[in-house]
């Protein structure tokens, strides 16, 4: 079980544009961890189209990211779940609905990873 994931992204669809940092129960973070944003995405070549993402474990981390437009329209926007420790992709989406379900259930899109 995954104990503290992290999400990073947009947590209110349409209210705040911009991405931030967010730990378990939403509370803003810090946003030291900010190379996730569509930095992985970016060196994986993954396109930049809704759902589309990657997984990866750097050092201790395990993420997955995915390109998502339901918070923030802009072009680049993008989402992420982590966690410190080696969890596998389908291991940090399932604990993301839970973690995270109003923000997981915006997604109108299937997530394939790559």
């Amino acid at each position: 079980m995954i104990k503290d994931l992290y999400f990073f992204g947009c947590k209110t669809a349409g209210q705040a544009l911009g991405h931030y940092l967010f730990l378990g129960n939403n509370q803003k973070h810090d946003n030291s961890k900010n190379s996730l944003d569509s930095g992985l995405l970016t060196l994986a070549g993954v396109p930049d189209r809704p759902g589309r993402g990657c997984f990866a474990q750097v050092g201790n981390l395990s993420i997955v990211t995915f390109w998502d437009r339901t918070g923030d329209p802009r072009p680049n926007s993008n989402s992420a779940f982590f966690a410190e420790g080696r969890y596998t992709a389908e291991e940090l989406l399932s604990a993301a609905r839970e973690h995270y379900p109003r923000i997981f259930g915006r997604f109108d899109f299937e997530i394939k990873l790559r």
